[in-house]
């Protein structure tokens, strides 16, 4: 008797987390910083969570990068991560297009980094190249039009300067015969001024992302747009005058921030570059009583060679360097900028056809472009996220989609130059 009723029990609970998860028509598919990644199977519909949120009835409850829990009613479910295979989401990333290799960054590094002594006189120009090519470990390749245009009187080099990096030698002593030089696979090239190197923009708009970076942040994430869901401003003084006291030993840097930043109106954007240097195998530690906010950010931040921005309501948080950068061109170019209002006038005048079923991230982009009829610049960050772009088929103008972009995806646009960057 009693078997038969444990058996009864077990089929109406049963019965009821199937009906649960019938009810609950999305799947766990991934994990965005700290909102999951929702998404309908018969529709494709993506939706972003966290704790606290509602999503058609169901509370988000915890999760975690296994599963996420969910009540409605006295019901609970517990969805677990299921990874969305690549041919059944339609998206396959590319490599990013202006991603710099490696070789590039290398030699780059070598031409800063390397400091040599210049002491020539009268030595032919293929011998000063081969001695610097020994003395830095990097390959020079000289075109053999050289030879043949150069006079031979140009080609012998007499030069002193003290110790210089090996990017400011190269300029030195190529000036002399009017020569140039580029990096290249196999090495630098060295070749004549009217020899042209292949066009890679690659490095330009990577800076331009950045440039545009905190405009897209100013205009849909801090309280400037027009329909913006908050108007609070946070300054540096009040972090430096807002007192913490906690005592904590945690592995997610997520949960840290939000306890930090628990009585504050502000928001913490952690960029997506920086989830390696976070996945600490051993835990965060914090130990403050009654200290300055800005003080503790400071100590968690500093030993990871990270640092953080503030712009209106939000936080970011990137490495040091991006930081600096991100100051200085803030001062640079924001700092007699008090509303975007003209570039959303700008926006608002064009008029754009996006289809209303969901579409794969690279194939919205390349719809975006097409249909405004501006060049659009992703960040990597928007590049690599596996997730499907649904706008509402009211949205018609380009302000409309930025800022539906920014409010559901936290994908952020600014127009700069006619053209239009988004990043996260």
């Amino acid at each position: 008797m009693f078997r038969s009723l444990w058996v009864l029990i077990t089929l109406l609970s049963l019965t009821g987390f199937l009906q649960a998860e019938e009810e609950f028509p999305y799947r766990y598919r991934g994990i965005l910083g700290r909102f999951a990644l929702l998404e309908n199977p018969r529709n494709g519909k993506q939706v972003l969570a966290r704790p606290g949120v509602t999503i058609e009835g169901w509370k988000v409850v915890s999760l975690d990068r296994k599963n996420i829990r969910l009540t409605r009613n006295g019901q609970q479910i517990d969805l677990p991560f299921e990874k969305l295979p690549p041919e059944e989401s339609g998206y396959t990333p590319p490599p990013y297009p202006y991603e710099i290799p490696l070789w590039r960054l290398e030699v780059q590094r070598r031409l800063r980094e390397f400091f040599v002594k210049l002491d020539y006189t009268a030595v032919p120009l293929q011998k000063v190249l081969q001695d610097l090519s020994d003395k830095s470990q990097i390959r020079f390749i000289s075109s053999p039009r050289i030879e043949a245009e150069i006079p031979a009187e140009k080609r012998v080099i007499s030069i002193q300067s003290p110790p210089v990096p090996l990017s400011e030698a190269l300029q030195l002593v190529l000036a002399i015969p009017d020569l140039h030089a580029y990096p290249d696979k196999k090495g630098i090239r060295i070749a004549l001024r009217s020899q042209s190197p292949p066009i890679d923009r690659s490095e330009e708009i990577l800076q331009n992302i950045e440039w545009a970076r905190p405009h897209a942040y100013k205009n849909w994430n801090t309280g400037s747009g027009e329909k913006s869901k908050t108007t609070t401003q946070i300054s540096q003084e009040e972090l430096r005058s807002h007192r913490v006291t906690l005592h904590t030993e945690d592995p997610d840097f997520h949960r840290i921030l939000r306890q930090l930043l628990k009585n504050l109106s502000i928001t913490p954007v952690v960029a997506i570059s920086i989830y390696p240097v976070l996945d600490a195998k051993k835990p965060f530690q914090i130990d403050a009583s009654n200290e300055s906010l800005a003080e503790v950010l400071d100590k968690l931040l500093s030993p990871l060679e990270l640092d953080y921005i503030v712009r209106g309501s939000v936080i970011f948080i990137d490495r040091r360097e991006k930081i600096h950068a991100l100051k200085v061109r803030e001062n640079l170019r924001l700092g007699n900028i008090d509303s975007p209002s003209d570039e959303h006038k700008q926006l608002r005048k064009i008029q754009v056809d996006i289809p209303s079923n969901p579409l794969p991230i690279l194939e919205f982009l390349k719809t975006l472009e097409k249909q405004s009829g501006l060049p659009v610049r992703p960040g990597r960050d928007v590049w690599r996220m596996n997730l499907r772009i649904e706008i509402p088929a009211e949205k018609t103008s380009l302000f409309d989609i930025l800022e539906h972009l920014a409010q559901e995806y936290r994908i952020y646009g600014s127009i700069q130059n006619n053209t239009l960057y988004l990043v996260r």
